[in-house]
C-alpha cells in the first residue's frame, strides 16, 4: 500500500513556488541596488571632472578651496550656475546609503533630476557657442561675397569694354564660332567622362569578384580580422562558411595565444571543458579553435602575467570588449603595516611626517578584450575598495601625499603595430593612464588604505567589490568586479 497524498498539495506546492519567486526576486533586488550604488558613484566622480573643468575654464570661485588671507587684487568671479549643478549632484552622490533603501531609490530619482538639469544647461551653452560661431562664420562668409562681388563687377566692366572695341573692329562673329566649339568640346568631354566612370566602376566589380572567389586571398585577408568581424563573415554568404575560409583552425589558434597567452592556451586543450557532457556539433578539425576561442571567452579566462600578485582576488569583464582582475600582493608576514609621509598643518605651517598605516598592494590585470574600433583609455581615477554591508557603508580609499604609493602603470604590453601612435601625444594626455589596443593588457599598481585590517586576510574577508573606470569613444564607463572569499 502506497501512502495517500495529502488532500492540500497543490497549495503547498503553490507556496514553495511563491516563496521560490520571492527568493529570485529578492536576488535580483540586491543585484540591482549594487549596480545603481555603482552608477551613482560613477555620476559623483565624474561630475566633480566636470566641475573641476568649468572652474579652471571659467576662472570663478570654488567653494571647496579655501582663499588665502589678505587683500586680492583682482575680483573672483562667482560660481558659474553650471557648476552650481554639479556641485549639487556631488554632494548628492556622497550622501548615498544603499543599506538604507527607501532612502536610496529617492536618493536615485533626485540625481537623475540632478544629470538632466546638467544635460539641459551643457545644451545651452553648446546652442551659444553654435551661435556665436555661427555668426562669425556669417561674417566671414558676407565679407567673401563682398570682395568676390567687386572683382566680378570689374571683371565684367573691362569684359564689356573689350566687347565693344571687338564690336568697333567686327570681331563679334569669330567670338560666336569660338564659344560654339567650346560648347561642344565641353560635351564631348563629360561623355568621356561617363565612359570612364563606367569603366572604372566595371574593373571595380570584376575585382571584386575576383577576390570574394579566390579561396587563397580570402584567407589572407582574414588573418588581418578581429574575432568579431570574422564572425560577421561567417553570417554572410553561405559559399564562405561552406569553404571553412572565417574558421580556418590556424587564424583561431592564433587569436586565442594573442588574447589569452601560450600557457592558458595549453592549459585549456589539456583539460577537458565539456561539462555537460555532450559532444560538439562539429567534430572537425577546422572548428576545434574556433570553439576553444569561443568557450574561453565566455568563461572570460586571464591571460598569463608574471606581474600579477600571490592572492587573487576577482575578476569581471564588460560586454566583452574590456575584462580586470584583481589581485594581492602578500607579503612575507602577512601584516599591512607600512610607513607613510602625511601631511599635519598646525596653523600656517604645514609639516610633514611619517606614520604607520595599513597599506595593501593591488595589481590590476586589464586587456582590451574585444573592442577592434580604436583604443581603450584608462583615465586617472581615485581607486576605492568597497567594503560595506547591507547596514553600514564603508570604502577604503587609495593612498594619496605619498609619491611613493601613487598608482602608476607597471607592465604595458603593447601590439608590434602600435607605431601610428604618437609617443609625445601620449605624454602629454597626464589625465589617461594608458591606451589599449585589441588584445593589448597593463598591469596596475594601486596602494589601498585598508584601515582595521591588520593583515592582509582580514583585508581579503572585509573587503567585497572594486570599481574600475575606463574611456571608450569619449564615453567613460564603470566596471564593477566582485571580490571572492580567499
Amino acid at each position: 500500500m502506497y501512502p495517500s497524498l495529502p488532500n492540500n498539495v497543490g497549495s503547498v506546492v503553490a507556496y514553495e513556488r511563491k516563496k521560490l519567486r520571492a527568493k529570485d526576486a529578492r536576488v535580483q533586488l540586491n543585484e540591482a541596488i549594487d549596480k545603481l550604488a555603482v552608477a551613482i558613484d560613477l555620476a559623483g566622480s565624474q561630475s566633480k571632472e566636470r566641475f573641476n573643468c568649468v572652474v579652471k575654464i571659467t576662472n570663478c570661485s570654488n567653494p571647496h578651496v579655501t582663499t588665502p588671507a589678505g587683500p586680492s587684487t583682482t575680483p573672483t568671479p562667482p560660481l558659474h550656475p553650471l557648476a552650481k549643478l554639479m556641485d549639487d549632484t556631488i554632494q548628492q552622490a556622497s550622501t548615498a546609503k544603499k543599506w538604507d533603501r527607501p532612502s536610496f531609490i529617492g536618493l536615485s530619482a533626485t540625481i537623475i533630476n540632478s544629470l538632466n538639469a546638467q544635460c539641459e544647461s551643457l545644451m545651452r551653452e553648446v546652442a551659444e557657442l553654435r551661435c556665436t560661431a555661427g555668426r562669425d562664420s556669417v561674417s566671414m562668409v558676407s565679407t567673401r561675397h563682398l570682395s568676390s562681388d567687386l572683382s566680378s563687377l570689374g571683371r565684367s566692366s573691362s569684359f564689356e569694354r573689350e566687347n565693344g572695341v571687338h564690336a568697333h573692329y567686327g570681331i563679334s562673329g569669330d567670338q560666336a564660332a569660338v564659344s560654339g566649339h567650346a560648347l561642344r568640346s565641353e560635351k564631348s568631354d563629360s561623355s568621356i567622362d561617363a565612359n570612364t566612370t563606367d569603366n572604372y566602376e566595371e574593373q571595380l566589380t570584376h575585382a571584386v569578384q575576383n577576390t570574394i572567389g579566390t579561396t587563397s586571398l580570402l584567407q589572407n585577408i582574414a588573418s588581418f580580422m578581429d574575432p568579431s568581424s570574422l564572425c560577421k563573415c561567417l553570417c554572410t554568404s553561405k559559399r564562405w562558411r561552406s569553404q571553412h575560409i572565417f574558421e580556418n583552425a590556424d587564424i583561431w589558434l592564433n587569436l586565442c595565444i594573442k588574447r589569452f597567452g601560450v600557457s592558458a592556451v595549453r592549459k585549456w586543450q589539456d583539460s577537458d571543458h565539456d561539462e555537460d557532457g555532450v559532444t560538439e556539433k562539429h567534430n572537425d578539425f577546422s572548428f576545434a579553435n574556433f570553439n576553444m576561442y569561443r568557450h574561453m571567452a565566455e568563461m572570460n579566462v586571464k591571460p598569463f602575467c608574471p606581474m600579477e600578485g600571490t592572492l587573487f582576488l576577482g575578476g569581471a569583464t564588460s560586454d566583452g570588449m574590456v575584462g580586470c582582475w584583481v589581485s594581492l600582493v602578500d607579503r612575507s608576514n602577512g601584516e599591512t603595516s607600512r610607513s607613510v609621509m602625511q601631511k599635519k598643518i598646525n596653523g600656517d605651517k604645514a609639516t610633514e611626517s611619517y606614520a604607520p598605516l595599513p597599506v595593501v598592494e593591488l595589481r590590476l590585470l586589464v586587456q582590451n578584450t574585444g573592442y577592434s574600433r580604436g583604443v581603450i583609455v584608462v583615465p586617472n581615477q581615485q581607486f576605492t575598495v568597497d567594503a560595506s554591508t547591507r547596514r553600514k557603508g564603508e570604502k577604503m580609499l587609495e593612498i594619496s601625499g605619498d609619491n611613493r604609493f601613487k598608482a602608476h602603470v607597471l607592465h604595458n604590453e603593447k601590439s608590434a603595430f602600435l607605431g601610428d601612435l604618437d609617443s609625445r601625444e601620449l605624454k602629454s594626455l597626464s589625465h589617461e593612464m594608458c591606451h589599449l589596443r585589441l588584445f593589448e593588457s597593463a598591469v596596475l599598481s594601486i596602494h589601498i588604505h585598508a584601515r582595521g585590517c591588520s593583515t592582509t586576510a582580514k583585508f581579503c574577508s572585509r573587503s567585497k567589490r572594486m570599481q574600475f573606470l575606463y574611456c571608450i569613444d569619449g564615453t567613460t564607463r564603470p566596471l564593477a568586479i566582485p571580490f571572492q572569499s580567499c
